[in-house]
């Protein structure tokens, strides 16, 4: 089952707003031709639920890091 949220994907999408001078400032990950805090981390199921990862070339600062996991922990169908 894929993790959908519409109140998470809004407040990543505020988040990157927030942060927008780093992105800016920052490489694109992959094929991308944006930096996009949708780049920096994945969803994926497993036994105890949905599970939130950061992508290993990622370089978000910790302070953003922070923001995703706990987002991700307040919207996540298992809270």
């Amino acid at each position: 089952m894929a993790f959908t949220s519409d109140e998470f994907k809004s407040k990543m999408e505020e988040i990157e707003h927030t942060y927008h001078e780093w992105f800016s400032k920052h490489p694109p990950i992959g094929n991308s031709n944006v930096n996009s805090i949708h780049d920096h981390y994945y969803i994926y199921m497993s036994t105890q639920g949905h599970q939130l990862r950061f992508n290993a070339s990622s370089d978000l600062p910790v302070e953003i890091r922070t923001l995703i996991k706990d987002t991700f922990s307040e919207v996540s169908p298992q809270s």
